[in-house]
């Protein structure tokens, strides 16, 4: 999955044009209960510290933080930057905004450089048949990476309200070296020098025509090979096949060797692997476990011990 800080903001709030405070069922420690109750919103794991506006509640998710009102429609959402310099940063934009799909089409009202750590975006757009704009501040950490700022609302609801929530949010921002957490340090040991491999195939049957059967089917097929010294390479492939009966088509798409460097962080308590590659391309996952196996974004990839590694 490449990183694209601004569409996961604005996917994730896509249904919540209109007040609605984020569920606060989920267990919570006592910081974390402390944090909700002041405002005050602390990461040692991704290193940054900020201030929440009063009477704004968040939720947090491995995808970005969450943060409503009551009363204020609109959503706003705290998320983690992959860029290390203003144009990745600015590429990173670029491409989010290119990736909604005709479900959510953006396009930027301006891109401004505030300076060479900040990125000031507004958009507007169509979400299915709801009109929308929305404002993002995102800034560089001295440490690497940054934090992104973002608001979304239907436009009939938009004012300046929203860019003064972000710039407010922005202005309390703090960044320090992140820590590293128990669980950063538990998924590096269990994926450093070994190879992970996603695997995924379907053929199916048709019927006859004319003598001749016919069907198709589709096969993906990715590995990466992290090694301990931070360089990761790998591929990806895909190929779909297709039996008309008499005539047969083929399609592929190979991305060569890809070359890189990976690493593991922590955001809003989600352990996240990233491997920024040397074409420009940036995947980010968030990692969990189930019954021994290991997941990236809930999708299962193999663990083995032959990674190619110097």
């Amino acid at each position: 999955m490449r990183t694209t800080t601004l569409i996961l903001i604005l996917i994730i709030m896509i249904s919540l044009f209109h007040a609605a405070q984020p569920d606060q069922t989920s267990a919570q420690t006592s910081e974390e209960e402390n944090q909700q109750k002041s405002g005050m919103m602390h990461d040692k794991g991704d290193g940054f510290s900020l201030q929440l506006p009063e009477g704004w509640v968040y939720q947090a998710g491995p995808q970005g933080i969450l943060v409503g009102h009551n009363t204020i429609p609109g959503m706003v959402l705290i998320s983690p930057v992959s860029a290390n310099t203003l144009d990745e940063l600015v590429n990173e934009v670029q491409i989010g905004l290119q990736s909604g799909g005709d479900e959510l089409m953006l396009y930027p009202v301006s891109i401004d450089a505030r300076d060479d750590q900040t990125l000031v975006v507004s958009v507007q757009g169509q979400a299915g048949f709801q009109s929308v704009r929305g404002y993002s501040v995102s800034r560089l950490s001295p440490y690497g990476g940054g934090l992104s700022i973002s608001a979304l609302v239907a436009s009939e609801h938009y004012d300046k309200t929203y860019s003064d929530l972000v710039e407010q949010v922005v202005g309390s921002m703090e960044f320090s070296e992140p820590e590293q957490t128990q669980k950063v340090q538990y998924w590096y040991n269990r994926l450093s020098g070994r190879k992970l491999t996603y695997m995924s195939s379907h053929y199916s049957s048709g019927g006859g025509f004319g003598g001749y059967s016919t069907g198709g089917g589709w096969s993906e097929r990715s590995e990466f090979h992290l090694c301990a010294d931070g360089k990761v390479h790998g591929s990806s492939s895909s190929s779909v096949n297709v039996d008309t009966g008499g005539a047969f088509g083929h399609s592929g798409r190979d991305s060569g060797r890809m070359q890189g460097t990976w690493q593991i962080q922590s955001f809003a308590g989600f352990p996240i692997i990233h491997a920024r590659f040397m074409d420009g391309t940036i995947y980010r996952f968030t990692l969990s476990e189930q019954n021994g196996n290991t997941y990236l974004d809930n999708t299962q990839w193999h663990v083995t011990n032959d990674a190619q590694c110097l």
